[in-house]
């Protein structure tokens, strides 16, 4: 994630850096019409979700997002991530940001 000046703002890179790759197995994947590739519909809204992994696995701009997973571990680092920290460029928590002050 990354906070930008309005100078250095592109519909590209908004896109593709406010959201991420959610890894999920081919079940859930169907199950979720394909929600995981969620980066690739905020780039293109007219893809149709059946296409979007073929999007991504067609496109070298597209194969190094941001992931994350449905994984307990994932879940609760999200819940913990409050704030965005510019020196460090990621999401801290209120406790952490404290320590840092």
């Amino acid at each position: 994630m990354h906070i930008i000046t309005p100078e250095a703002w592109t519909f590209y890179r908004a896109a593709l850096e406010s959201s991420s790759y959610m890894r999920m197995n081919k079940v859930m994947q169907w199950f979720t019409g394909n929600i995981g590739y969620h980066h690739i519909h905020h780039l293109n809204v007219h893809i149709p979700f059946y296409r979007l992994p073929e999007a991504m696995a067609a496109i070298p701009e597209l194969q190094a997002p941001a992931t994350t997973t449905l994984a307990s571990r994932d879940i609760v680092a999200c819940f913990r991530s409050s704030l965005w920290d510019q020196e460090r460029q990621r999401m801290v928590s209120y406790r952490e940001a404290a320590k840092l002050s």
